[in-house]
């Protein structure tokens, strides 16, 4: 006779097992570190390099003015906050984070920072303290930060 404890024992340890690697926790170093691109845009001008910083900023979070908290021209600083999402742990769960924009001739700086988990109705927040969730918030702004950068690289205003 078949004893299905045989199967059903290995299947339910791996299982487990598996769910506790997903707990590794993220070092504190890590996660107070930024998350930083830079870019260059060669014979560019810092003013034109921050109103596209700002056209990007209020195009990709639908309004630049519900995102951004700090706005110097002259010094070519923009800073904010978003909301971003991702899956993780079979759920669509969101996150909130700081987003620094710098601007200088030929040159911008894009950061990420202050990673926190935001609560959407009944569904937890994605917490960056778990190293797989940290992860999967890093590739989700990684695509924020190409898009930024494509924005940048294609957006010459036309004479229209």
């Amino acid at each position: 006779m078949f004893n299905l404890r045989v199967i059903i024992a290995p299947l339910l340890s791996a299982v487990f097992l598996s769910g506790c690697a997903s707990f590794e926790q993220t070092p504190q170093s890590e996660l107070s570190k930024p998350i930083t691109y830079i870019y260059e845009f060669p014979g560019e001008d810092a003013d034109d390099l921050y109103s596209r910083s700002r056209l990007w900023v209020a195009e990709t979070y639908n309004s630049a003015e519900a995102v951004i908290t700090f706005d110097d021209q002259e010094t070519g600083t923009l800073k904010g906050t978003g909301v971003g999402s991702a899956v993780w742990s079979l759920f669509e769960r969101h996150y909130k984070y700081n987003l620094g924009i710098d601007v200088k001739d030929g040159k911008t700086r894009l950061q990420f920072s202050n990673f926190q988990p935001l609560r959407m109705g009944d569904v937890a927040g994605i917490d960056p303290s778990y190293r797989e969730a940290y992860e999967i918030m890093k590739r989700d702004l990684e695509q924020t930060a190409k898009s930024y950068q494509s924005y940048m690289a294609n957006d010459k205003q036309d004479d229209w």
